[in-house]
């Protein structure tokens, strides 16, 4: 394996998941992981008030990239230097959302039928900064077109701007009777389309995304191809990014349950203070603990509290642990 490969294991942008706090808790279970943003419009980006308070991250969260939805090259000029000064490591070009109001946006997976505006926004992006990578993540095709020659002939194109990085969920995007979490199950997964991609294009980084499940799979497509990108089995097992973390650098040292629960803790009490609610940060560790003794007493709490109560309800954590002598 290319140990020089920044997008080996990666972490898909995922709307109302991928928040800076859900970067807070994937970082402490690997610290090389590459981590994505909610996408986030090129209009809000531009708005740099917002971005700073929605996107800020400590240098612990590194490698994180953000992923920029949009179809302006000159507003995609201006948004790629606000991101790169921010400090992002990467600017992810969203052409695989197939939602209604992203369509409607003109952005998104809908892109795929413009490819020039594509290409004019990568080469504007390109031009804009000085460092980072700027990437794109897709769709093997849209509706009902299964054509390799078709996706070939895409990642061509974007491929003449300079891009190099390609993020690719292996399946169509279903634009006009499915539903985004449909779009994610319904279409079939192809991986021959991607596997034909990294022997037409061997100079270019690609990355598989779609139906990723388990360690074992994932390592296995490693092994053909340059990266791998998870999304929704990383929210139901979040353990599992430690698990091919682990395989793919030694120096991934495993944090121990007690060891992440007790940072996430102190995290919360920390974020309590500028926001007074914590629940959308607890929603965070609700897969990560489950099935450990006390466990479902500790959400309970946090759910059933009100805002003045929070620390309370932290803190029964710590006696949590220590009526079920979990601490080790």
């Amino acid at each position: 394996m290319n140990n020089k490969n920044k997008w080996q294991l990666c972490v898909a942008p995922m709307l109302g998941i991928t928040d800076v706090h859900y970067r807070f808790f994937l970082r402490l279970l690997s610290k090389n992981t590459r981590l994505y943003t909610e996408m986030l419009h090129v209009n809000a980006v531009l708005n740099t008030n917002k971005i700073i308070k929605d996107f800020d991250f400590c240098p612990s969260q590194h490698p994180v990239a953000l992923q920029l939805g949009g179809n302006n090259a000159s507003m995609m000029y201006k948004a790629a230097k606000i991101i790169e000064k921010i400090g992002f490591d990467e600017i992810n070009l969203n052409c695989g959302c197939p939602s209604y109001k992203v369509q409607h946006g003109l952005f998104g997976a809908i892109l795929m039928k413009h490819t020039s505006v594509i290409t004019d926004c990568i080469k504007s992006m390109m031009d804009a900064v000085n460092y980072i990578p700027i990437t794109i993540k897709h769709r093997i095709g849209l509706d009902h077109n299964y054509s390799y020659d078709y996706l070939c002939d895409f990642v061509g194109k974007i491929y003449d701007t300079g891009c190099r990085i390609f993020i690719v969920h292996a399946r169509n995007a279903i634009l006009d009777k499915m539903s985004p979490k449909e779009n994610r199950k319904i279409p079939p997964l192809n991986y021959c389309f991607v596997y034909k991609l990294k022997r037409d294009f061997p100079n270019a980084t690609i990355v598989l995304n779609g139906g990723l499940n388990n360690v074992e799979q994932s390592i296995l497509e490693l092994s053909k191809l340059d990266g791998i990108m998870l999304g929704r089995a990383v929210v139901n097992n979040p353990r599992i990014i430690s698990n091919i973390a682990k395989y793919i650098w030694e120096e991934d040292k495993l944090k121990s349950d007690i060891e992440v629960i007790q940072i996430m803790t102190e995290y919360m009490k920390r974020e309590y203070y500028k926001t007074y609610n914590i629940k959308p940060i607890a929603k965070v560790l609700s897969k990560f603990i489950s099935g450990i003794p006390g466990s479902k007493i500790w959400r309970k709490n946090l759910t059933n509290c009100s805002s003045h109560d929070y620390m309370v309800a932290l803190d029964s954590w710590n006696e949590l642990f220590e009526i079920n002598k979990f601490i080790h």
